[in-house]
């Protein structure tokens, strides 16, 4: 809603540009979420690594716990997101859109 009423107020002309300004806002903020979700998954798998080489301690079991959850948490989101992307696939507007993104990567 937000995009559509920048689109909107930028004066844009006609509904295929109006929708090529929300589409490229929606693929940015798609490459920045998701990338930012995957590189913190990234990094929480490291870290639990680290952690399970130190010596064991009730410290580290504490932290390992807390890691895990967090892990489990991204992992959650990541599939929340898929499946969501999935399940848009069938519908029309979808397919729409997705032409242009592929037009546009190319």
């Amino acid at each position: 809603m937000e995009s559509w009423g920048k689109a909107i107020e930028e004066a844009c002309r006609g509904m295929m540009e109006i929708q090529r300004k929300i589409l490229g806002e929606l693929w940015e903020w798609d490459k920045n979420i998701l990338g930012e979700l995957e590189e913190r998954i990234k990094k929480i798998r490291g870290d639990l690594e680290r952690c399970r080489r130190m010596n064991i301690s009730q410290k580290s079991v504490n932290r390992e716990h807390i890691l895990r959850f967090k892990l489990e948490r991204l992992l959650d989101q990541h599939n929340i997101y898929w499946k969501q992307r999935a399940h848009n696939k069938g519908r029309p507007e979808y397919r729409f859109l997705s032409c242009i993104c592929l037009k546009k990567e190319n």
